[in-house]
């Protein structure tokens, strides 16, 4: 048997995805990607021959990849490409893992210092997120929370994801540069309106064309999404945001709209209790 070369397999799954996110046909993108997916497996199977070529066990090469030796080497005997993932149906699915989230890690929520939070700091369950600290020292742009000593929470984000970090410290003292999402830049150095911006949007979206919206609440959802427009004051698109929420328990008659009206509620809460503190 050759000596294993997992370089050139590799290489062939990294220009089957760039050739994927370059694709502008959505279905000829699926066809790439897919072919990556395979191609990826024949590069993994030759990662496993470099291992047995170095004395490595089939034990310790399937407890690496979290599969059992049996079942790595029944696939890498059938001479075909080695497959280590499972499908997932949903979250549910049996040995469902953390691992199988879409996302970027990123600082999603924080606390300052006189303990209100900023951004969704529930989303997620304990053991999905890690929260750290960040001593606060801005040089440029001014903030009202410089000085401060906050609480950031940071776990896997789908969407929303700046290109900007932070150096957070870990509870063991490490330290971690962390990506920040759009809408804890904005609570930290902006107007504070992009999680509002983003609620209301959502259930615009949700809304539209839905004929089991109320008249009534469509209305108010049409003028407020209305008063997001450029150079309308902010005052319009809130006290808009207010009527929508004055509405919240009117029987919305779709589940996607009510929660989308639930989740406007809460951020417009949050957006009153930022103006408050930062005094913006």
């Amino acid at each position: 048997m050759p000596r294993a070369n997992a370089d050139e397999p590799g290489r062939a799954t990294i220009t089957m995805i760039q050739m994927g996110l370059g694709a502008q046909d959505p279905q000829q993108r699926a066809k790439y990607l897919s072919d990556a997916q395979m191609q990826l497996g024949w590069a993994l199977r030759a990662a496993v021959q470099e291992c047995q070529e170095a004395g490595l066990s089939w034990q310790a090469i399937g407890t690496a990849l979290s599969v059992p030796k049996e079942t790595l080497f029944r696939q890498f005997s059938a001479g075909g490409p080695v497959i280590t993932a499972k499908p997932v149906q949903s979250m549910a699915s049996p040995g469902a893992t953390t691992m199988h989230r879409s996302g970027v890690e990123a600082v999603y929520a924080f606390r300052s210092q006189n303990e209100n939070w900023f951004g969704p700091h529930t989303a997620l369950p304990d053991g999905e997120f890690t929260d750290g600290t960040l001593h606060f020292e801005p040089a440029q742009p001014a903030s009202p929370f410089a000085g401060q000593v906050l609480t950031m929470r940071f776990g896997p984000q789908e969407r929303d994801v700046s290109a900007h970090a932070c150096q957070v410290t870990l509870p063991d003292g490490a330290q971690r540069r962390v990506r920040v999402t759009h809408a804890v830049l904005d609570f930290m150095f902006g107007d504070g309106q992009t999680p509002l911006r983003q609620a209301m949007t959502a259930l615009t979206h949700a809304a539209m064309g839905n004929p089991r919206v109320p008249a009534q609440l469509q209305a108010v959802i049409d003028q407020a999404a209305r008063a997001m427009s450029l150079g309308v004051p902010v005052e319009r698109l809130t006290d808009a945001v207010a009527r929508v929420v004055a509405l919240v328990g009117l029987d919305a008659a779709d589940e996607n709209v009510a929660a989308a009206i639930r989740r406007l509620e809460l951020v417009a809460l949050e957006y009153r209790t930022w103006v408050r503190v930062t005094g913006r």
